[in-house]
């Protein structure tokens, strides 16, 4: 039996129970409901303790007897998520409760219902006889067995039992302790083979039923995914021409909409537009799709000629100023005839004037042409005008006919109105008829006086194009024909955009309990469609734990899979242990994207050792916490760096199915840094709240201390007397550190920058600190080259140089007799010695003609010498009185002036140029010199350049090199070695010298090489902050901070000593600095 009685004492210990009930749920208000059965003092009693309480706690309360159940309604609709709290003490009380449930909808609010019976009453509250509280799918209750630390939820699939699931324990010292997910969803996944009521549209676009029996179409997936999920099925009872629609007349709903309003069934399998009117009468799950709407017509065969189109080839601005031309040639053209003399009047010969030059335009001729010059120049500029333009329009005219253009006779719902000649059709039954027909807009009105009756609609979206494919002047407005299923089209049609769009969506009967799981269900499928979509990728890796149930796991992988694939989104599964065996994906994939699910402990133990040994910066990543039982909010507070990632690593975090996603990065490898990056809602998708560019929102190290090396005596660092870094590279460097917020601690001070030895097979100087993870970054400058590439890493340049050879310029420099023939080039000295040959052999003609006797080969020679004499600026000894002879010496001494102006012109520039005779000019020329050696500095790249190379040249250059024991250390050292020995070369890069130009004892020449040296910041290999210090570089270039760091001068020399040298002659332009 029953307690007859509420014992106070029971009463108290329920108060901290209900009150971490209440915690737990957020609710700022409670309605107590409890038995008329019941004696009223003691009621009251405990009432007023367990109201007293609440409101001590700022929470609102009232109690009501279970018969007065249905006055709160009244508050339900003032309060976002009602809790109620019921208490049972006898059978009389479950009967009450149980009449008050039977009208109440119990899925509107949250219930705590606690039984409060003594040891020999009947045990209702573990083995409730049937759905004694009429609960329903989607119902929340919570019920506590008199004392018991166990809560369990009660819920109904199929109304007529009730499903018990242990949910939580409470216990005074520890409160709440939760065994399973949060998420209502995630535990209520199974309805237990449950066969749904269904209707079916008959030829819908998204789908059809096949011979077979089976669905086939864009939502035949989806529902085949949902079944296998939630385990239940469908029951197809009704099958209806029309979706339905609202019949303003009648006041009833057609179609399938009418199937799910009377609850004839619980859903329909086709795809629905979702409306307003709709939503008063069914519930929508989340939108499956959307899809643009289009204005349909047959393509016209003959597309019509608009006569003003010949006047597009110019542009008005042009036909203006043609216009222009015509009148004012016309006036100006009346003062040059008054002035020949004719005798008509003005306005006469204004006309006669337009009239011609309308004629010209026309490319007619002029009947009178006059003799006087102003008007032959005046109508022959004209002529010459009226050709070009005739000319440049005829290209323009031919353009337009040759190119395909067709004009349609509208392009929107505006101007399909305003044309007017087209009637409208959409499908009967379906949203796009509502949107016209009870639109107060007045473009929808006047879209309906086009619509043809709603009898004569087409049923189905096939008639609708066969039906304009038939008449030329119906347009049908439907949705993109790319997402109709079957659809033939007889006819070639066109599609007109009306910037309108649709929302598809699956319909279910009004208040339908199993409309929330099924949403949930779909819900992650468009949020990680949107990530993917926001990263742009193409395809994607799952990754999932082994301790995951694999049904339940190949069930989501299986719905995950289609749903990328519909997107065109190539994926594949995979578990956490098998991450290593993705390297074979990430070697063909640009930048792969991997997408996990992280359900309890033991699956972030399974990540977090699958991370362990993988680079997790080699690919992005979206993480999703999917929380159950008691498990700790890893989600917001990770335990320190659990997945190993570093500051350049791109990981997502989504916790359950909060909108806020954040980004997780490491800056010392030891804890995670977590930031709101953007939210995500299923309306609105993806919103940033942060810049897009990853180093725009990570550009603070938080004082990280980088362990660094430094070449001593590098040229562009140094340690001023304060300790600081200085220099053209310090400079840079003390500004990154400023920008970015972190600094350095010099762990090691080496000699050689660094090179590869092939017998020791090691690197050496500061490549090996950074090689060998002694040091993270060198604070010094290096050359860029491939085998460094593999050891280390670079910034992007600092700047480019070109390599040069230096040497010691050359006291006296040689004079090339050749260089006398240089003043012109071979072609000009190989056509005057043509030239000197011709004349000679043409002149015999000449004179032969004018009777000489002198045999031809002495008539040769005489002439080669008088016009050789010509060319040494001497004269002839006998001119001739024949006139064709004057011609042809005239002629000759003509053409020997001007070349003689033309050579002293280029001797005397030659003359007044310094320009130095140097042994050679390039690498190539140095090796065949052979009188010189060869230097670089020691540990450089420019060692490596010729000893690694398998060029014939650079083996010929390794030849003149010095012993790599005796190469120069330093800048001072390496420039001060070719002042002592003439006969040394250095090479280098041109701004090696700058630094050190003050403390060079002699003058040095430089040639160029035309091999250029990239110099850069070097860090160890995949250096996470890489990326971030490039990204500042990067800015420092653009906002001019770069310029103003490297442009400090450099000490200069004073040196008042003037040394003059010989004028000497050469072809080949050389740099000498001092």
């Amino acid at each position: 039996m029953f307690a007859k009685s509420c014992d106070p004492s029971i009463g108290d210990e329920q108060i901290p129970f209900i009150l971490d009930i209440r915690k737990l749920y957020g609710s700022k208000s409670a309605i107590f409901l409890f038995s008329e059965s019941i004696k009223e003092m003691e009621m009251t009693t405990m009432m007023f303790k367990w109201r007293t309480t609440f409101s001590r706690e700022g929470v609102a309360s009232t109690n009501l007897h279970f018969s007065r159940l249905q006055e709160s309604s009244f508050y339900l609709k003032q309060i976002i998520r009602p809790y109620y709290i019921a208490l049972i003490s006898n059978f009389n009380a479950i009967n009450e409760f149980s009449l008050a449930t039977s009208t109440f909808d119990m899925s509107s609010a949250v219930w705590l219902v606690i039984f409060i019976y003594e040891e020999n009453s009947t045990d209702y509250c573990h083995n409730p006889p049937g759905n004694i509280f009429h609960l329903r799918f989607n119902s929340e209750m919570l019920v506590r067995c008199g004392t018991e630390n166990i809560l369990r939820e009660w819920y109904s699939i199929d109304t007529d039992q009730i499903e018990i699931n242990d949910i939580a324990t409470w216990s005074l010292e520890k409160g709440i302790s939760k065994m399973i997910t949060d998420s209502l969803y995630e535990r209520r996944h199974n309805l237990h083979g449950l066969i749904m009521k269904a209707v079916i549209v008959k030829d819908s676009p998204f789908l059809n039923v096949r011979k077979s029996g089976q669905l086939d179409g864009i939502f035949s997936e989806i529902l085949r995914e949902i079944c296998i999920t939630l385990n239940f099925s469908f029951n197809i009872v009704s099958e209806v021409e029309e979706y339905g629609r609202w019949n303003p007349k009648k006041k009833i709903w057609t179609g399938a909409i009418a199937e799910l309003y009377a609850g004839h069934v619980d859903i329909a399998l086709s795809g629905f537009t979702i409306t307003s009117a709709r939503l008063n009468a069914v519930d929508f799950t989340h939108p499956v799709f959307k899809t643009k709407n289009f204005l349909v017509i047959r393509e016209p065969e003959k597309f019509g000629i608009k006569w003003s189109s010949y006047f597009q080839t110019f542009t008005n601005t042009l036909w203006t100023a043609i216009l222009g031309v015509l009148i004012t040639a016309s006036i100006l053209l009346i003062f040059p005839k008054i002035k020949s003399g004719t005798d008509r009047k003005l306005r006469y010969l204004f006309i006669d004037n337009f009239l011609e030059i309308w004629g010209i335009f026309c490319q007619q001729g002029l009947a009178d042409f006059s003799g006087e010059s102003s008007l032959k120049i005046a109508y022959f500029s004209i002529f010459l005008l009226v050709t070009v333009l005739s000319a440049a329009y005829s290209a323009g005219l031919i353009s337009f006919l040759t190119s395909t253009i067709h004009i349609l006779p509208f392009h929107s719902l505006e101007s399909f109105v305003q044309d007017g000649n087209y009637q409208l059709v959409v499908v009967r039954g379906t949203a796009f008829y509502d949107k016209f027909a009870n639109s107060r807009d007045p473009l929808g009105k006047k879209i309906m006086k086009l619509m043809l009756e709603e009898e004569k609609l087409p049923v189905t979206q096939q008639e609708g194009y066969e039906r304009i494919c038939k008449n030329q002047k119906l347009a049908i407005y439907s949705i993109d024909q790319d997402n109709i299923v079957n659809l033939k089209i007889p006819c070639n049609v066109v599609r007109i955009a009306t910037g309108h769009v649709n929302s598809i969506a699956m319909t279910l009967s009004k208040h339908n309990q199993f409309t929330d799981v099924i949403n949930f269900h779909n819900k992650q499928i468009p949020f990680i469609i949107d990530i993917c979509k926001l990263y742009g990728q193409k395809s994607a890796i799952l990754l999932y734990p082994e301790s995951e149930k694999e049904m339940e796991m190949a069930t989501m992988m299986f719905k995950w899979r289609c749903a990328f694939s519909r997107e065109g989104i190539a994926t594949t599964n995979l578990r956490f242990s098998q991450l290593h065996e993705s390297l074979y994906y990430i070697k063909q994939i640009v930048r792969p994207f991997y997408i996990m699910m992280i359900s309890d402990y033991n699956a972030m133990r399974e990540f977090s050792l699958a991370t362990s040994t993988f680079d997790i910066s080699v690919a992005m990543w979206l993480v999703i916490f999917m929380y159950k039982g008691d498990d700790p909010d890893y989600c917001h507070n990770p335990p320190g760096n659990i997945f190993h990632l570093k500051f350049n690593s791109e990981m997502l975090v989504r916790c359950d199915t909060e909108n806020i996603l954040r980004e997780w990065y490491s800056i010392d490898t030891r804890q995670v840094e977590i930031n709101d990056v953007v939210t995500w809602s299923l309306e609105k998708g993806i919103t940033k709240i942060v810049p897009n560019f990853l180093y725009e929102r990570r550009h603070n190290l938080q004082g990280l201390i980088m362990r660094a090396v430094i070449v001593k005596d590098s040229p562009f660092t140094k340690i001023n007397k304060n300790g600081e870094l200085d220099g053209i590279y310090g400079r840079i460097l003390r500004e990154l550190c400023v920008t970015l917020n972190f600094s350095f601690d010099i762990v090691s001070e080496v000699e050689e920058y660094g090179r590869w030895n092939p017998t020791t097979k090691t690197w050496s100087g500061a490549i090996a600190e950074l090689y060998y993870g002694r040091a993270d970054i060198s604070l010094s400058e290096f050359s860029m080259s491939n085998a460094r590439l593999n050891a280390v890493d670079f910034t992007i340049p600092i700047f480019n140089s070109k390599d040069c050879l230096f040497f010691e310029k050359p006291e006296i420099f040689a004079v090339k007799w050749s260089s006398y023939f240089l003043t012109f080039n071979h072609s000009v000295w190989i056509a005057m010695f043509g030239v000197l040959i011709a004349v000679s052999i043409l002149l015999i003609f000449f004179k032969k003609k004018n009777g000489t006797d002198c045999r031809i080969g002495h008539l040769l020679s005489d002439n080669f010498l008088e016009i050789w004499g010509i060319f040494c600026q001497q004269g002839i000894a006998e001119s001739s009185d024949r006139f064709s002879l004057r011609i042809a010496y005239f002629s000759i001494f003509l053409l020997i002036t001007i070349l003689s102006a033309a050579y002293s012109a280029a001797l005397i520039s030659f003359l007044t140029t310094m320009s130095n005779t140097l042994p050679f000019d390039s690498l190539e020329t140095f090796v065949q010199d052979g009188t010189y050696q060869l230097t670089v500095f020691r540990g450089t790249a420019h060692y490596d350049k010729f000893a690694n190379s398998e060029d014939p040249l650079a083996k010929k250059l390794m030849k003149l090199m010095l012993e790599e024991n005796k190469l120069p250390l330093t800048a001072l050292e390496g420039f001060t070695s070719i002042c002592k020995n003439r006969k040394l070369v250095i090479y280098t890069y041109n701004e090696m010298k700058k630094p050190v130009d003050s403390k060079i004892t002699c003058n040095v020449v430089r040639v160029k090489t035309e091999h250029v040296n990239n110099i850069a910041i070097a860090l160890s290999k995949h250096n996470p902050f890489t990326d971030v210090i490039n990204f500042q570089l990067q800015k420092f270039f653009e906002n001019g901070m770069m310029n103003r760091l490297k442009n400090s001068p450099f000490e200069k020399k004073s040196n008042d000593i003037i040394k003059h040298q010989p004028v000497t002659l050469i072809g080949e332009d050389v740099d000498s600095t001092s």
